[in-house]
């Protein structure tokens, strides 16, 4: 398409790789401005529009693939799970994940919910304490604290630091922010940093292009990737590719109840979030080398 490379990394392939708008997004344009000094509301518009257009194609697509898994039954789960059976391996990871789900089926009390907001308060401080003054880049790249926030957490998650009932206070929260409170968030953003004008701009036939090819090519390589691993390939490029190139949490539900592939959420949060969290380390580094 005649674009420059550094233009296609920085303002197509991260934003629709990058977890996001919130979470993605936001974040990538504060770390753009300081690795280039540039405005990042010269970025922020751009990076929305297109991360907008990609997760539009991105439920596209998945909804096709959803129904090429009910033509072709052997590429594609029943939407309960990712992992194809293979025997005696497969009956044991089936039995594991089902432990998994009984274990978050638990009711937050008040109190739960309290703890979990004290909880998310305070990993949140402490990756802005480490993310702007204790280690705010490694070897030159600058890491966000977002981004030490998913590791502290899923470390925190994995050594079962945090008990099991706050957990789900957590979850709880989570939910309420998400659900009820997200619109209006979103909504005090856009209005707040987009410029309009920047965003209608982005718009082109060669953008959509573009983003086009980017998204198919996520969804092909997590396919072939989970094909080689054990899963279903329909379900790993749903899951694995096209939930991490929309718009975060809010689109992931949207896709994955188009795709009747709802019981598969907790994946889709996980790479979403990791993934994200990566992506947004690797910012650092793809915008210095290219401005």
């Amino acid at each position: 398409m005649g674009m420059d490379l550094g233009k296609i990394f920085s303002y197509y392939v991260l934003p629709n790789l990058g977890g996001g708008n919130g979470a993605g997004a936001v974040p990538m344009s504060e770390i753009f401005q300081r690795v280039t000094g540039i405005s990042k509301d010269k970025y922020y518009p751009v990076a929305l529009a297109i991360l907008t257009l990609g997760s539009t194609i991105a439920l596209i697509l998945g909804v096709i693939l959803s129904r090429l898994g009910k033509t072709f039954p052997n590429l594609a789960s029943d939407g309960t799970q990712l992992l194809r059976h293979l025997g005696k391996e497969g009956d044991k990871v089936q039995e594991a994940s089902e432990r998994a789900k009984s274990k978050t089926e638990v009711k937050p009390s008040p109190t739960d919910i309290a703890a979990g907001f004290v909880i998310t308060g305070g990993f949140y401080a402490l990756a802005c304490f480490v993310g702007g003054y204790l280690l705010p880049d490694i070897g030159g790249v600058i890491i966000h604290p977002y981004a030490y926030l998913v590791v502290f957490l899923t470390i925190a998650k994995i050594l079962g630091i945090i008990p099991e009932h706050f957990c789900a206070g957590v979850r709880y929260l989570s939910k309420f922010v998400t659900e009820k409170m997200g619109p209006m968030c979103f909504a005090g953003m856009g209005i707040a940093i987009t410029d309009f004008g920047e965003f209608v701009n982005a718009l082109t036939p060669q953008t959509f292009f573009v983003t086009f090819m980017i998204i198919i090519g996520v969804a092909l390589g997590a396919g072939l990737l989970g094909q080689l691993v054990g899963f279903y390939p329909i379900d790993s490029s749903i899951i694995v590719g096209l939930c991490c190139a929309n718009r975060g949490g809010s689109a992931d539900v949207v896709l994955l109840s188009a795709t009747d592939r709802l019981e598969l959420m907790p994946y889709a949060v996980v790479l979403s979030r990791i993934g994200g969290a990566i992506v947004l380390a690797l910012s650092s580094a793809i915008f210095a080398v290219y401005f």
